[in-house]
């Protein structure tokens, strides 16, 4: 698995313009960015800008923050994807800490990028934290498609799973 993904980010690192990289799942979102984010002292997030095939249209450094946190705009990142023709994304931040599980921030921040980009058209493909050699999915811990039905709300500070 580690040399598949440091091969995956060798070509990504030696891409040229014309050369096409997919993004069809969680583990090839992970293949791509554990490499490049693993590393990081500081925490950085990072967009996947897609097309609505899974092609990477273009990857974006969106916030270059302190160890423990970076500074994320809704409206810049929606506007980010519309410049580029995206149709769907994948955001990736890290954790130095190498502790991949979410904060309260975390998840406040993938409702209301879901949110937004849900009211324009955009799709969320996935959130994903890494840290270290591991990772946290929002898509894979079901948050991506409970946010999108409307079933998970944040409330004067609390995660609602919402049942019908």
């Amino acid at each position: 698995f580690l040399s598949s993904m440091s091969e995956l980010s060798r070509r990504y690192m030696s891409l040229k313009e014309d050369d096409d990289i997919y993004i069809i799942n969680t583990q090839s979102a992970v293949q791509l960015m554990m490499p490049i984010m693993s590393t990081k002292r500081n925490e950085e997030i990072h967009m996947l800008i897609k097309d609505n095939t899974g092609k990477l249209l273009k990857r974006v450094v969106m916030s270059k923050g302190i160890v423990n946190e970076a500074f994320f705009r809704v409206r810049e990142a929606v506007d980010t994807v519309f410049k580029h023709n995206g149709v769907s994304v994948v955001l990736v931040h890290n954790h130095p800490s190498g502790v991949p599980e979410p904060s309260y921030n975390d998840i406040k921040l993938t409702e209301q990028f879901c949110l937004a980009c849900l009211l324009v058209g955009i799709r969320v493909d996935d959130n994903l934290i890494i840290a270290g050699h591991r990772y946290y999915s929002f898509k894979e811990n079901g948050y991506i498609d409970k946010i999108a039905n409307g079933r998970l709300c944040l409330t004067n500070g609390i995660i609602k799973d919402i049942e019908y």
